[in-house]
């Protein structure tokens, strides 16, 4: 499932009132905390992610945009003729009224139009120059960041050889469905193994239902479990 996957079922209506539904069932009666669980439950199921890294994937995405970022300086720096520099200067500062400015006589100094020039230049102009020059002086301390981001995942117990075949959602809609369990009801949900006919197991069961996430809430559970255990 990507982001948009996961936003589109934060908004969607139906299954916001599939998962009220199940909380009125299994944790209060209450609507207005039945509304209030649903969007923290929601919440934190499809916009926090599962905190794992996909140690092959990240670190050649990672030592890709230091790369970038490296080529991009040198040839900024050192790649092109003074001319050039010059005119992508101007380029970055006028926009789409660098024609307008070399052209100023045809302006009229009081009318819409200059004042639009005017307006570009003092603000996305020079935005867009300012970003310009931070990157450049700030490159390489990026590139430190991202070298130091490399080390973290090559020693984290986050880290695993890949993510590709594990459920991360279903995971992280059981990592939800435990915080407002433990929140509704003051204990903590079951931490190693799911009894499908617990209160819990029930509540759980009908979240996935609701929610529409692939994979059962049984072995989504027992995956959760196996990422805790590895992470800790």
């Amino acid at each position: 499932m990507n982001e948009g996957d996961q936003v589109e079922k934060l908004l969607n209506a139906k299954i916001r009132e599939d998962v009220e539904t199940v909380i009125s069932i299994h944790i209060s009666s209450d609507s207005g905390l039945v509304s209030h669980f649903a969007s923290e439950l929601l919440d934190r199921a499809f916009l926090q992610e599962w905190w794992v890294y996909d140690k092959p994937k990240d670190l050649l995405a990672l030592e890709g945009i230091s790369s970038a970022i490296s080529k991009i300086n040198q040839l900024y720096t050192f790649g092109l003729t003074a001319t050039a520099s010059e005119t992508l200067q101007f380029r970055l500062a006028y926009g789409p009224y660098f024609d307008s400015v070399h052209n100023e006589d045809e302006i009229p100094l009081d009318s819409d139009e200059r004042r639009r020039v005017e307006q570009y230049i003092e603000e996305e102009g020079a935005n867009v120059s300012l970003a310009i020059a931070d990157f450049l002086e700030l490159s390489n301390l990026i590139i430190d960041s991202i070298a130091s981001t490399k080390a973290e995942i090559e020693k984290s117990p986050n880290s695993r050889k890949s993510t590709a075949k594990i459920n991360l959602v279903g995971i992280q809609l059981v990592e939800a469905a435990r915080f407002i369990w433990k929140k509704a009801k003051g204990n903590d949900a079951p931490a190693i193994d799911l009894n499908t006919a617990s209160a819990f197991g029930k509540f759980l069961a009908d979240i996935f239902d609701a929610c529409k996430v692939e994979g059962d809430a049984r072995s989504a559970f027992r995956a959760w479990a196996k990422e805790t255990e590895q992470s800790e």
